[in-house]
């Protein structure tokens, strides 16, 4: 049934427990199990003086990338960070690597937060892929 699973990595408290159902997921279709992440840099160049904080942000983000994938044992190469809007860098990662069905976790939203969306919203108003939704307030 799917062939390439996307888990759309945010490194937040929940996710170990979200990443073992992925796993599980993955393992019971025989499916590719990719991670991505993508890395939205600060609005505000609040550090001027600091060279190369793209790269600095990047790297952390790969090596954080690297511990979730050692323990859902998938492999460097299906392993994705990359800078730029979390929807725009999945939406182009999909595309490109023909993912079956894209998990992704969900945070509560109040105030604000609300009225301006989410990531999982998003990339499920124009999916033309299957979207799991994991809400993260259940773990």
């Amino acid at each position: 049934m799917y062939e390439n699973i996307l888990f759309a990595v945010e490194f937040c408290h929940s996710e170990d427990v979200v990443g073992q159902k992925v796993k599980q997921l993955a393992e019971k279709f025989q499916a590719k199990l990719f991670l991505i992440h993508a890395v939205e840099l600060p609005h505000a160049d609040i550090f001027p003086e600091i060279p190369n904080k793209e790269k600095s942000y990047l790297d952390h983000a790969r090596n954080q990338l690297k511990e979730t994938g050692q323990h859902l044992n998938v492999p460097i190469a299906n392993q994705h960070a990359e800078i730029g809007d979390p929807t725009t860098v999945i939406s182009e990662f999909i595309k490109q690597r023909d993912i079956d069905l894209l998990v992704i976790g969900h945070h509560e939203k109040t105030g604000i937060y609300r009225i301006l969306g989410s990531t999982a919203y998003a990339l499920l108003a124009h999916a033309k892929y299957e979207v799991l939704v994991i809400p993260y307030s259940t773990y």
